[in-house]
């Protein structure tokens, strides 16, 4: 990947998080949880299965060769760690104990993940990489202490213990997506879509219940949860996994620490929230310029590459 499409996919990865938490709030106004985790999931499946099928009617009408797939065993690991797991866990851990408890827990995903790393690889992941992943990762944490503490759950040591299961969840996914896909330059869609199809199972047996317990859709939820699954979580996905082929898990966990302030400034602009304090605006340079320094050190790496 060229060093300036690094750069502005990491920025448009981020903006597009930061878009599904605006529209994840707007829908859970209109339906469970369940529903909303399902359905999202859903619908992109959807749409990386028409994206698939057109890359390859394409490649069949041009006489290219199949596209190489995943194990198996591989699939069924990232499709348990990466789709159904973060996503059971973590919506756990928002019941348990409220929101800003795993908030902070997923600052800690990219010393997670660096960690896993430096243990399969057998290699540190160097003085500069670690000093800059812990100022990211202090700001975000500065960022989320500082955000009303919002409702309480039942349990804090059950959320606590969900919220770690989720957040080892999606560092264990990103790291072994990562390590399972080194070198692959294909079409991204048909590679992750059976990820995400075998990690959407559990999730409608999940919302099945809750619609059979008597939960419900409104019209607007639904379709939230059509531009959520197609037009956002689609391009998201895949800029995504882009980026963790490209330029590793790491590099990935640590983008994702942007999306918070992001998310806090663009709900202030839209008068869904409070503009961030004076101490949460300071926290946010602080990740915002960790996250810049390594999109920079990455690109320079990959020019020189």
């Amino acid at each position: 990947m060229k060093p300036w499409r690094l750069a502005v996919d990491s920025v448009l990865l981020v903006l597009l998080l930061a878009s599904t938490w605006i529209l994840v709030a707007f829908t859970l106004t209109g339906t469970s949880v369940a529903v909303a985790s399902a359905g999202r999931t859903v619908f992109t499946v959807g749409g990386l299965a028409l994206l698939s099928a057109l890359v390859t009617r394409g490649r069949a009408s041009a006489g290219g060769a199949a596209l190489p797939r995943m194990g198996r065993g591989t699939t069924v690991i990232l499709a348990i760690t990466g789709v159904s797991a973060y996503t059971i866990f973590s919506t756990a851990a928002i019941h348990f104990a409220g929101a800003a408890v795993p908030a902070l827990i997923m600052v800690g995903t990219p010393l997670t993940v660096m960690v896993i790393e430096a243990v399969l690889n057998r290699r540190s992941p160097g003085v500069w990489f670690l000093g800059v992943g812990l100022l990211a990762v202090a700001g975000a944490a500065l960022y989320v202490v500082q955000k009303p503490p919002g409702q309480q759950g039942e349990s804090l040591g059950l959320g606590i213990a969900a919220g770690v299961a989720g957040m080892l969840s999606m560092a264990w996914y990103g790291v072994h997506f990562s390590r399972a896909n080194a070198g692959y330059s294909g079409p991204m869609a048909p590679r992750i879509l059976p990820i995400f199809g075998l990690g959407c199972l559990p999730l409608l047996v999940w919302a099945g219940a809750d619609l059979l317990g008597g939960g419900t859709v409104t019209p607007g939820a639904l379709l939230s949860l059509v531009i959520l699954g197609v037009v956002v979580y689609v391009p998201a996905y895949l800029l995504q996994h882009r980026i963790l082929v490209a330029a590793g898990a790491t590099y990935s966990a640590l983008l994702g620490l942007a999306v918070p302030p992001v998310v806090g400034v663009a709900a202030a602009l839209a008068g869904l929230g409070p503009w961030p304090s004076p101490g949460q605006w300071a926290a946010t340079a602080l990740t915002l310029a960790a996250v810049v320094l390594v999109v920079l050190r990455t690109s320079r790496r990959a020019r020189e590459a």
